[in-house]
């Protein structure tokens, strides 16, 4: 049997959506032996190349594994839930206006609580509330927050929010606080730059529609 480059790639994705479909996450130390079944089958295939197949899924699966393991040591603990907060960050994607609100992701370049800097998330969704000054992919922030673990609506047979959240790399929710400390950072040229572009492209689509 012949496994070309798009049954291997095929595997990974199965084993990959296997490991985030999977109702309870096993520890990081199951990699492991996933990572060396799949050398043991890979080594087995210069005879039987069929057995590249199920060792592309257990890479995709340690693979997976590994990954949301890392999401969740990446999560706000529940200890600093609700605290107020000082976010430092970069607007990592397009603002999206829903009413009154205006929702934004920030990788999170510094996190402050109590006057100290705690590790935790790397990017946040936030929630701006009421009037603010104008928001592009790219800025630079410093804002005072309350935060929140990932969490939300889910159903069986319909949309887990919670997951989604975790698959698009967010480590916390919450919103932003009035105050003194809100303001705009001088922005770095090197700071997401594939949004900045995509900013220009939405700005000019804009104006043309417009």
């Amino acid at each position: 049997m012949a496994v070309g480059l798009a049954e291997l790639a095929l595997g990974f994705a199965g084993g990959l959506v296997m490991a985030l479909l999977a109702p309870a996450l096993p520890a990081v130390g199951w990699a492991a032996p996933c990572g060396g079944l799949a050398l043991c089958l890979i080594g087995l295939g210069r005879r039987r190349r069929w057995l590249w197949l199920p060792a592309a899924v257990l890479v995709g699966v340690a693979y997976g594994w590994v990954s949301a393991r890392q999401a969740l040591d990446h999560r706000l603990p529940v200890a600093l839930e609700g605290r107020d907060a000082l976010l430092t960050g970069v607007v990592a994607d397009l603002p999206q206006r829903d009413g009154r609100r205006t929702r934004l992701a920030l990788d999170v370049h510094r996190l402050v609580i109590d006057g100290s800097p705690v590790p935790g998330p790397r990017r946040v969704l936030l929630s701006w509330y009421g009037e603010h000054p104008p928001l592009r992919a790219g800025q630079r922030w410093q804002l005072p927050v309350r935060l929140k673990a990932p969490r939300g609506f889910s159903n069986p047979s319909g949309f887990d929010y919670a997951r989604w959240l975790t698959q698009q790399g967010i480590d916390a929710t919450g919103y932003v606080r009035p105050g003194p400390s809100l303001r705009r950072l001088t922005d770095h040229r090197l700071d997401a730059p594939v949004q900045r572009v995509r900013q220009r492209i939405s700005d000019g689509l804009g104006r043309h529609l417009g």
